[in-house]
Order: structure tokens, then sequence, then C-alpha cells
């Protein structure tokens, strides 16, 4: 009967424990995904507006263009264009960079995130085991006690 509620709160106490380090460990892996969402996020809300700004800089252009078109003559007005397409491909070579550095650093930040959970699944798989060690050895001396009896 005492053996049986010693035994009983030994196991009360063990699942308690289990349940705090899980609890620790799920806390932690909740706060790294919501770490890497927020990371896309501002990715995604970078790079979408860009996008727009390149759209109203495109209409903009365009209406310049058109007057300037009305005001110079055919030669200058394809001098103009040659620079223009010029800059184009400059601005359209930094933005590729940008986003090439961009991706860059969210890959790892990726990498840091995905380390970081390899090492918290480690360090638990290595308090279990010695939860698991300190258990066998609790269960082997209440065994003990109860053949002396």
């Amino acid at each position: 009967m005492i053996a049986e509620e010693n035994e009983r709160r030994v196991k009360r106490a063990l699942n308690k424990m289990f349940n705090r380090l899980l609890a620790g460990c799920y806390s932690t892996w909740v706060d790294l995904v919501d770490q890497r969402n927020r990371a896309r996020q501002l990715a995604k809300k970078v790079l979408g507006n860009v996008l727009q700004s390149r759209f109203i800089q495109w209409l903009e252009w365009l209406d310049d263009l058109l007057e300037e078109r009305k005001k110079m003559g055919q030669l200058a007005w394809e001098m103009e264009q040659k620079r223009l397409r010029e800059e184009a491909e400059k601005a359209r070579l930094e933005e590729a960079e940008r986003v090439r550095k961009l991706k860059w650093a969210v890959g790892k930040m990726n990498a840091r995130l995905l380390s970081a959970c390899f090492c918290g699944l480690a360090e638990y798989n290595r308090q279990m085991k010695g939860v698991k060690k300190m258990l066998v050895r609790v269960l082997q001396g209440v065994k003990l006690r109860l053949c002396t009896w």
C-alpha cells in the first residue's frame, strides 16, 4: 500500500518534470517560428512596396516622356532613349543585387532558426536521457526496498 503510493508520487513528480521540460521546449519553438514568420512578412512587405513604387515611377516617367517627346526633335529623343535604357538597366541590376542580398539575409536567418531548433531538440533529448536514467535508478531503488521487506 505504502509502496504503491510512493510509486504513484514518484510517477506524478516525474510527469510534472516531463511536462515542464516539454512546455519550455515548445515555447522556445513557438518563439523561433514566430520570429521566422515575422522575417517573412517583413521581406514580403519590402518587396511588395518596391513593385508598387516601381509602377508609380513608371507612370511618372511615361508622363514626362510624352511631354519631352513633343518638345524635342527626333535625334535628341533617340539619344535620350538610349540614356534612359542605360539608366533602367543600371537600376534593374541594382534592384537585382538588393533582392539577392535580401534573400541571402533571409536564408541566413532561416539557417540560424533551424540551427537553434536542432540545438533545442538535442538539449531536450539529452535531458530526457538523464531523466530516464534517474527514473531507472529510482525504480530500481524502490524494487530493492520492496525485496528487502
